[in-house]
């Protein structure tokens, strides 16, 4: 039983660690992707901003609530600024939009859609190398 001290405390630590980031991790607001340049999809513009024919759309669908889209959001945000010219950038929350419309099924989900096809698609926290590539073969 004395033994067992350390393992309580190792674990302990870890949960409060956990409870520490769940609290305290924040993630972009909505001013940050606007400054961004990302545009805030809700249900009134969310078909006017879709239409744009003339450039890709590249969405991050994310929740607040969600660590996994904090993490990755400042990605997406850098990703965006970086690559401005090429596309038009949109940030959904289901809080602001009806995720039935895209079939989103899991946070985060990053998608570009151009003339009403989703070319690419990445659910998660991963690399968005092929997003570049294939908005790169766009224009």
């Amino acid at each position: 039983m004395k033994d067992n001290w350390k393992s309580y405390l190792t674990i302990s630590l870890l949960l409060g660690a956990f409870i520490a980031f769940n609290i305290f991790a924040r993630g972009p607001s909505d001013e940050e992707f606007e400054k961004a340049g990302i545009q805030i999809l809700n249900e009134s513009n969310y078909q006017t901003l879709m239409d744009d024919a003339d450039k890709p759309v590249m969405i991050l669908f994310m929740s607040k609530t969600c660590n996994v889209c904090k993490v990755f959001a400042p990605r997406f945000i850098d990703f965006a600024t970086k690559n401005r010219d090429r596309a038009r950038y949109l940030v959904a929350d289901p809080d602001n939009v009806n995720f039935d419309h895209f079939n989103v099924k899991a946070y985060p989900t990053t998608r570009i859609y151009y003339q009403g096809k989703v070319l690419e698609e990445l659910v998660g926290n991963g690399s968005l190398a092929p997003f570049q590539k294939r908005l790169m073969e766009i224009k």
